[in-house]
């Protein structure tokens, strides 16, 4: 009995090192942190973040956990870490659209964003934007709760001053989660694995299934995400998610979809994303 004791204070004894390294290099990965910031001129008005850097970071290190950690943990606890050091260099609040009836909305948001970033709860997308567009979020996060609400369709870059989707949470999809994009002033950078949030207008009689199709034909896979009417006009407008990163490479998507020429009207990249991780359980 006392064998045992002795035993488990001394394993108690190597976790509590081993806690205590983790805080340490967690500070010093803070510091560097800092000189980063230094480094790049942070703080004249632009964000922290980069999604390509920080999906590489996350692609490693699941990597690294080799199934011994489950995917979700991992991503959980390193997208705490990076959210603390974004917001040391710039300080930002997200406004998160997350209707009374979503309430997994909210817990989504602070699963990517972390526990010191600040949220702002809003019931539409409008109210977002808004709080995007007067400055008093940098950061909105929006979803595809109601068809009615058709934020994406109504999305003109043009007047978004710079701001465009750049990223989708959850990072790790997870069932009963959802999904919600992120629009902000942040400028997507290719991450070798990426997908884009594609608007593409046709006729009223173009079905979904359809237009999955012949994009799959001429080699672009596409999730369809959403279709409504295009407004004024008497055509319609669907939403896709495109294999690949098309931002400031619309000739490449031309190309892709050139066999749909005669009947799409239009088309435009609201942004990209890396594409994130399957949940995996630890081994």
């Amino acid at each position: 009995m006392a064998d045992d004791i002795d035993n488990l204070a001394r394993l108690r004894t190597e976790i509590d090192r081993i806690d205590d390294t983790v805080i340490d290099l967690l500070v010093e990965r803070m510091g560097y942190v800092g000189a980063i910031a230094a480094a790049k001129g942070v703080g004249d008005g632009r964000l922290a973040i980069r999604p390509s850097r920080e999906a590489a970071i996350l692609r490693r290190l699941d990597g690294r956990a080799d199934g011994k950690l489950p995917t979700d943990s991992v991503v959980r606890i390193w997208r705490e870490i990076i959210s603390a050091a974004t917001s040391k260099q710039t300080p930002y609040a997200v406004a998160v659209q997350a209707p009374e009836a979503e309430p997994i909305a909210m817990e989504r948001a602070r699963s990517h964003f972390g526990m010191t970033t600040p949220l702002v709860r809003t019931e539409t997308s409008d109210q977002a934007l808004q709080l995007l567009l007067a400055g008093e979020v940098a950061v909105a996060a929006l979803g595809l709760f109601d068809p009615e609400d058709r934020w994406w369709a109504r999305l003109q870059p043009a007047e978004l001053e710079g701001r465009q989707v750049f990223g989708r949470v959850p990072f790790v999809a997870k069932e009963g989660m959802g999904e919600a994009w992120l629009l902000g002033p942040v400028a997507p950078e290719p991450s070798g694995q990426d997908l884009s949030l594609v608007r593409i207008g046709t006729g009223p009689d173009f079905a979904p299934a359809r237009l999955v199709e012949q994009l799959a034909k001429a080699g672009l896979p596409v999730r369809h995400l959403a279709v409504g009417p295009e407004g004024e006009g008497d055509g319609v407008v669907h939403l896709v998610e495109a294999d690949g990163f098309f931002v400031a490479n619309e000739d490449e998507l031309a190309e892709a979809t050139i066999v749909l020429r005669h009947e799409l009207l239009h088309c435009t990249v609201l942004g990209a994303y890396p594409q994130g991780l399957a949940a995996g359980a630890a081994g």
